[in-house]
């Protein structure tokens, strides 16, 4: 019996661990594709791109863990039901409860794993990844001079070419705009050919200019003092001009990462009850204060010393702390809800264990064609549920709790249908099956 434990078990964690990697790269590229433009054209270096598909791939765990159970299961025994291997094991008078022990305490350990992971490491996954994606949003573009376009991102300088050469250096016709000064197109340069290039290890930009001319406009007292201002016009020739500009904005900058730590999707179980129970405190305050406020109303009507103006003020402040009760109400619902996500996300290994087995023995297909498929489904009908009880949660419709947990309660009804049908020997993803179903149908309706 060790040797079959072994046996599943081995044949469980080699596609475990592979379909793991294929839906986490999924997920990411998913991720990574919804921010980006923000990460195209600002030069980031090779190590801030891998730091930031790390962060992202942690954080896209929670997720990711229980459709590679889900995948895994269903590839494995499709393969064991497919090679006749599970068929074998039945035999020797072994049932398929006894078959799922070993591979039930391997999920049941992955779940722990999964929680740990959840409650500890995706949080601070999550302060990093997002930390680092504003500030790669707040960085500058990188300097990208076209042929016949200008680049307005040097501090105030526009600059364009007509033409570019193929060493990317070398510009012929070009024309420079300085509006450091806040005077329109008051200062102007035009040059037959230029050089564009960082010197000091890109601190700088050098700008060399060949051939051309300087213009520039200003207001000058006119010697006439019936007129108070006259624009003048400037022209000066130069066979060669340097401009020199500093490119440290174009620098990656960190920000505090404290800044983000308020956000609930960065906070663990502990320090989330911890802000509930600050948002409790707050909420028994404005209670007691509107408690307050009616007995002094009650106090006031009784000797008739109440006035318009008095009701007014009551009313008034009564509106107000309603809006920051519902405000705070809020708050606390949305904390609770992310509570309850993290242990849920974890649990879902298990329920998506508890699916993927006996649906896998029944189908008896391997390989990634229609487990995947099957995966797919099940994983968009959790996503959905999880989604819609979310939803429901936080208008209020139902508690947080039962909202989160949704979708692993629907899921686990359907995977105790399908491990009775799996011990049944039931044959419901048989083709012969469908047929015969659709025979029946089509006959049922003639004979209407």
């Amino acid at each position: 019996m060790k040797k079959i434990d072994k046996l599943v078990i081995q044949a469980f964690i080699s596609p475990l661990c592979f379909t793991f990697l294929v839906v986490v790269f999924i997920l990411l590229n998913i991720q990574m594709m919804r921010n980006f433009g923000d990460l195209i054209g600002k030069g980031l270096d090779a190590g801030v791109i891998l730091h930031l598909f790390f962060y992202f791939a942690v954080f896209t765990t929670p997720t990711a863990l229980p459709l590679a159970i889900l995948l895994s299961l269903l590839i494995t025994f499709g393969n064991l039901g497919e090679h006749f291997e599970l068929t074998a094991i039945k035999s020797t008078g072994i049932s398929l409860t006894r078959v799922l022990r070993p591979l039930f305490i391997t999920v049941c350990i992955i779940t722990v794993m999964a929680f740990m992971i959840n409650n500890y490491i995706v949080p601070r996954a999550a302060l990093e990844a997002y930390s680092l994606l504003y500030d790669i949003k707040q960085k500058k573009p990188t300097l990208d001079l076209r042929e016949g376009q200008f680049c307005n991102v040097i501090n105030g300088i526009s600059i364009k070419a007509n033409k570019k050469y193929p060493d990317g250096v070398t510009f012929r016709d070009v024309v420079v705009y300085d509006h450091r000064k806040n005077v329109g197109n008051g200062e102007v340069i035009v040059a037959d050919s230029g050089r564009l290039f960082t010197v000091m290890k890109d601190r700088f930009l050098k700008v060399e200019l060949f051939h051309g001319y300087k213009y520039s406009t200003g207001d000058e007292a006119a010697s006439d003092s019936r007129i108070k201002n006259v624009n003048t016009l400037s022209r000066s020739k130069f066979y060669k001009s340097l401009l020199v500009m500093d490119l440290s904005a174009f620098d990656l900058s960190r920000s505090d990462k404290n800044l983000f730590t308020g956000h609930r999707k960065m906070r663990t179980m502990a320090e989330l009850d911890g802000d509930m129970d600050a948002l409790k405190k707050q909420l028994k305050g404005h209670r007691q204060f509107q408690d307050d406020g009616k007995s002094n109303v009650i106090m006031q009507s009784q000797k008739n010393q109440i006035k318009s103006s008095d009701v007014g003020d009551e009313n008034e402040i009564k509106e107000q702390a309603n809006t920051e009760v519902r405000e705070i109400r809020r708050e606390l619902n949305a904390y609770q809800i992310q509570w309850h996500q993290i242990p849920a996300s974890a649990l879902a290994c298990i329920t998506m264990f508890l699916i993927g087995a006996p649906v896998g023995a029944i189908m008896k297909k391997g390989g990634f064609g229609i487990p995947f498929l099957l995966s797919v489904v099940f994983f968009i009908v959790y996503y959905v549920l999880t989604l819609q009880g979310e939803n429901l949660a936080e208008q209020g419709i139902l508690n947080s709790a039962t909202g989160v947990w949704l979708a692993n309660a629907v899921l686990f009804c359907f995977a105790i249908f399908f491990l009775y049908q799996a011990r049944r020997d039931a044959r419901l993803f048989d083709i012969d099956i469908d047929h015969l179903i659709f025979d029946k149908l089509r006959r049922w309706t003639i004979l209407r």
